[in-house]
């Protein structure tokens, strides 16, 4: 009996620059940054745990931006890396 394993990888499941591992009979992804999910395909909405204090938060795709109260008035905004 001839067995082949199977690359269950090989159709991109992983979305947003996730990691996957194909293993057995599944896979399994490894998220980047700013998102989570089996596929990876779900936004964590970082503005939930409030990490501007001292302006306004904005969730971006995978990240937030921030604008403090000063930068807000000259209309600037200041990108936050999560790595």
């Amino acid at each position: 009996q001839h067995c082949e394993l199977q690359d269950h990888c090989a159709s991109n499941p992983c979305r947003n620059g996730a990691d996957c591992t194909s293993s057995g009979d599944s896979y399994k992804c490894k998220c980047s940054p700013g998102f989570i999910g089996p596929t990876c395909s779900e936004d964590i909405v970082e503005c939930r745990s409030a990490p501007c204090v001292h302006g306004r938060c904005f969730n971006t795709h995978g990240s937030y931006k921030m604008t403090s109260i000063l930068e807000a008035r000259n209309a600037s905004v200041t990108t936050i890396s999560l790595e």
